[in-house]
């Protein structure tokens, strides 16, 4: 069955037309019978050919979308760390695609031109929010600064003095106060060494820098979780791991809270339509740990057998 593209189910329109190939050949056994009636819609060999390019330039946001909007339940798959990186992917995409679409696919043409103008307004907007976004993938293990001086290169590295500086004076503001007094400071003995070979001294560089320097190896970013961690450094990193904590649980997108509507939609049914708010609130939080397995139902205790608690005849017990 074709599937109608729509204005508010996301990729809709990257659907509709990977059915549509799907189906060409039925669709075109139809489109050949009805052809006077379709009249203009009649597609033509070369409406194909546009069609499956099209599905070609919007894959990637399909794939985008599906990393996104999932439960990051570890760390990834919907988390605000992926934000930034995949909005830089999906740039370069369009990018690629202005240079390599014929000028003379107008429409498809403009259509990328328009969707790289759009993309690129919001992604200058993290630009006004470094401490969130530019600061989830800083604080991701595997990246840190390093992802940054690969990837901000051209007219963006000037930006990245920019975003450390951001970082930097939302830990030292927000962050380095929660530092318990009695902390121990951790020194090195490599002292003489350090002092041998030039470098800093351990207690002359703060947590922030040693961590931004250094990158953790990660082989597998599907099985790798930054949580996990940074819940194991934390005794290096005492204030730094509470910035982690509080802006990698952050989402990526509002598709959890589209889910609740949705819940919250087949629950407050016409016949039940005078639940109350604190009903709704609690059944919704009881399905939401079912589902992800908080809470299990308990197996029933085996009743006694008391098969054998009359002594009596049957017929003494009525039987």
């Amino acid at each position: 069955m074709v599937i109608a593209d729509n204005e508010t189910r996301w990729n809709s329109t990257y659907t509709s037309i990977q059915r549509g190939l799907k189906l060409c050949n039925k669709i075109r056994v139809y489109s050949d019978e009805y052809k006077d009636e379709l009249g203009d819609d009649f597609l033509l060999p070369e409406d194909w050919d546009i069609l499956r390019r099209l599905e070609a330039y919007l894959e990637p946001f399909k794939r985008a979308t599906k990393e996104l909007e999932g439960h990051p339940a570890d760390g990834h798959h919907g988390a605000i760390w992926e934000v930034l990186p995949i909005m830089e992917h999906l740039l370069k995409h369009l990018e690629g695609l202005k240079r390599t679409v014929p000028k003379k696919d107008a429409r498809i043409w403009e259509c990328v031109n328009n969707s790289w103008t759009k993309l690129d307004g919001y992604y200058k907007m993290t630009d006004n929010h470094h401490n969130i976004y530019a600061a989830a993938t800083l604080l991701h293990p595997a990246m840190r600064l390093a992802r940054f001086k690969r990837n901000w290169v051209g007219a963006l590295e000037p930006w990245i003095q920019i975003m450390e500086t951001s970082c930097r004076e939302t830990w030292t503001n927000q962050y380095l106060p929660l530092l318990p007094e009695d902390t121990p400071i951790q020194k090195s003995d490599d002292s003489y060494m350090r002092e041998v070979m030039g470098l800093p001294q351990d207690n002359e560089v703060d947590e922030f820098s040693r961590y931004i320097q250094d990158v953790t190896p990660a082989s597998n970013l599907n099985t790798f979780n930054p949580i996990k961690w940074w819940d194991d450094a934390k005794s290096d990193f005492p204030t730094l791991h509470l910035w982690a904590f509080d802006i990698l649980a952050v989402p990526a997108m509002s598709a959890e809270c589209e889910r609740m509507f949705s819940s919250a939609k087949k629950l407050v049914s016409p016949e039940r339509n005078r639940l109350h708010v604190q009903v709704i609130e609690a059944s919704e939080c009881l399905k939401n740990w079912w589902d992800r397995g908080l809470i299990i139902q308990q197996p029933h205790a085996p009743e006694d057998d008391d098969s054998d608690a009359c002594d009596l005849e049957e017929d003494d017990c009525g039987l």
